[in-house]
């Protein structure tokens, strides 16, 4: 380990041929050892701007690993992706098992809030949590509740499933005749509903999703409170995302006759209350709940008021509003969970000096005190934080859920400076997408000669091409799948990845 330690400091230090010329000669001993290389690999492509797709979708394999079999480089490897795309994707650990861990004790786990599989937890409160459950196919729109026990509030709302009569109500593509509107697979399972969140500025027109609990909340209880939405793409979404998604606990049912918004606080919003803009992929919402020992009832959606509601024209669609899909829906005494839920302050991690990096979690209302390593108090009632520092150093969580104080450690290594910023990806449109093989690129706000090069999942190029002006409608003759778009400005360097689905 320590010759390729060697190589990479020498890199670090932008002795780039140096650095090339020695990974070339050097032969792992092991799995691990060839991970360390592979990363070095990409960092090294990437200080010297040859990184492509094909090196993406290999660092990201990386970055998928698991850290107590595949070592350590795979923290570095999510760092670095994260990096040089400027995103802030969230890598869960690709263990096959917790023995891994137990074998590697020293190494710490990206640990999830409740098990991924969650359809084994009997203390889930919301009965058909995953719209699953129906007394019909949907055939038509405004059919929520044949999701029972799931009724709608106010104005229709739809529910769309798998073993739909109409193509418009199916998943996961919805569409009429060779009209593609949207694709969306479930969360889980092969159902899920929608509702509307915004109606055009000043009507305040709005639908909620409404289930009874499977039993009243107690007082004083904590409940983890967790739910999955997803603004679809195009008409059948609208032309707005929004924000003030969140879910809202009663004590009796609603009084259906009102068509507004409620205009109340919802009991949990996501994490910073942002704009949800993701078309690809469910966003989680996810909150910490006190009961007053009342609560009979859960409803989802936006109850914010057009005034108080943020909103995005995502410049998809002409329909002036929005709708969000649900799937998913947890409502979990945290005494049911098998380890509670103690402190955490995130994975050991990596930063490039002058950039900041997220520690901790995003659960709204968990109450979380944040110090550095000299004990000073640096934030306080916020579940995670970014942090810039200068130095590597450590930072400590200390949680009170529910008068129960845990603490947890994450250490924050910096890197030396070298790091390009490169991806700002409001500055392309991709549209429609999904598409049936005709699809526009518009580059907003830029004037300047762009190259477009779309790759399949294996890495290889499918389609490249340049561009002198700001829009380009491109005839895909490609398979049905998903593939990479990779959109470059030839003047800045500057390069945008998305997602591109083709659906014939």
């Amino acid at each position: 380990m320590k010759k390729i330690a060697f190589i990479f400091l020498f890199a670090m230090i932008a002795n780039v041929v140096f650095s090339q010329t020695t990974q070339q000669h050097i032969i792992p001993d092991n799995s691990i050892e060839q991970n360390y290389l592979t990363f070095f690999e990409s960092y090294i492509k990437h200080q010297t701007d040859t990184i492509n797709a094909s090196d993406s979708l290999t660092l990201r394999t990386l970055a998928m690993g698991c850290p107590f079999t595949d070592g350590e480089v795979v923290y570095q490897a999510r760092s670095l992706y994260n990096a040089i795309y400027k995103s802030n994707v969230l890598f869960e650990d690709g263990c096959i098992s917790a023995t891994a861990r137990n074998s590697f004790g020293f190494y710490k786990e990206a640990k999830p809030i409740i098990s991924n599989d969650k359809s084994g937890l009997s203390y889930n409160l919301v009965p058909n949590y995953s719209f699953e459950n129906y007394t019909a196919c949907p055939s038509g729109s405004g059919q929520f509740s044949l999701a029972l026990p799931w009724s709608v509030l106010f104005n229709p709302a739809n529910y769309l499933n798998s073993c739909a009569t109409t193509t418009m109500y199916s998943v996961p593509t919805q569409s009429l005749g060779t009209t593609i509107f949207n694709y969306q697979e479930a969360h889980s399972g092969q159902g899920y509903g929608d509702v509307i969140v915004y109606n055009g500025v000043g009507s305040n027109y709005r639908s909620y999703a409404e289930n009874q609990l499977v039993t009243t909340l107690q007082n004083g209880q904590c409940y983890y409170v967790e739910f999955f939405v997803n603004r679809p793409h195009g008409n059948y979404g609208g032309k707005y995302a929004i924000n003030n998604m969140g879910c809202l606990f009663t004590d009796t049912a609603m009084n259906t006759s009102n068509g507004d918004a409620l205009n109340v606080q919802a009991n949990v919003l996501k994490f910073g209350n942002p704009i949800i803009t993701d078309t690809a992929n469910w966003t989680p919402i996810s909150g910490i709940y006190t009961a007053n020992g009342t609560e009979n009832y859960i409803l989802l959606g936006n109850f914010a008021n057009d005034m108080n509601t943020d909103t995005l024209d995502m410049l998809d669609a002409t329909y002036p509003g929005a709708v969000y899909l649900l799937d998913d829906v947890y409502v979990l005494p945290i005494d049911s969970m098998p380890d509670g839920m103690p402190a955490y302050a995130g994975v050991d991690t990596n930063v490039t000096i002058g950039d900041s990096v997220f520690i901790g979690q995003q659960i709204s209302n968990l109450n979380c005190n944040w110090y550095d390593e000299i004990g000073t108090l640096i934030a306080s009632n916020i579940s995670g934080i970014y942090v810039s520092p200068t130095n590597t150093t450590y930072y400590v969580v200390e949680q009170n859920l529910c008068g129960v104080i845990t603490y947890d450690t994450v250490n924050v290594e910096v890197m030396p400076t070298g790091i390009n910023e490169l991806f700002n990806e409001n500055k392309v449109r991709i549209y429609p997408n999904p598409t049936t093989g005709e699809l526009s690129i518009e580059m907003l706000h830029q004037n300047s000669e762009w190259s477009i090069t779309i790759f399949d999942l294996q890495g290889r190029t499918v389609v490249q091409q340049l561009v002198n002006n700001n829009k380009v409608t491109l005839k895909l003759e490609l398979e049905n799948g998903v593939y990479l778009a990779r959109i470059t400005n030839k003047n800045t360097n500057e390069t945008v990845i998305k997602k591109l689905i083709i659906n014939r």
